[in-house]
């Protein structure tokens, strides 16, 4: 791990990014396993459906922003672009789990508030929709613009080897 990554901020953008997978990959496998193993939730059911809505989006929130965070680091690009990426990212993230929670809680109210909600909830989905694939569209402009860092000049360079006969 050392040749690839020798700065210490890329080993712990590298570590930071496995964790983040392995909950997102971890969370999926444990609600496939629920599903296709036809496992019965027992007790109450809504802390399940809120970690199905917490979990997922935090993990891959937190996986596309240190993505972006290691091209800004390695390819930096327009600083207002970044921060727009960062800022669209964590808006579109805190909308979707807030529009999750509130399906899932009014869930458990039945099906009425469900029903007249549901225009709304559709709205706001669209809406984190929208923000996720401007985020996106960002984060490939910020990778198409940026600019290759340039490599450190040599400083004072040793005198060259006399011509050997």
């Amino acid at each position: 791990m050392d040749r690839l990554w020798s700065d210490p901020t890329d080993r712990l953008l590298v570590v930071l990014a496995l964790i983040a997978l392995a909950v997102f990959v971890g969370w999926y496998s444990l609600s496939a396993a629920l599903a296709m193993l036809r496992i019965p939730l027992t007790g109450d059911p809504m802390p399940y459906f809120f970690a199905s809505v917490w979990i997922p989006a935090s993990s891959s929130t937190a996986l596309v922003l240190l993505l972006g965070l290691g091209i800004q680091k390695h390819r930096p690009g327009p600083q207002g672009l970044f921060l727009g990426f960062v800022i669209l990212e964590l808006l579109a993230s805190a909308i979707g789990i807030g529009v999750g929670s509130w399906f899932y809680w009014s869930l458990r109210s039945g099906p009425g508030p469900l029903i007249e909600m549901a225009q709304v909830l559709a709205g706001l989905g669209a809406v984190v929709v929208a923000a996720h694939a401007v985020a996106v569209f960002l984060l490939l402009l910020l990778v198409l613009l940026g600019r290759t860092p340039a490599p450190p000049s040599p400083g004072i360079l040793p005198p060259p080897a006399p011509p050997s006969s």
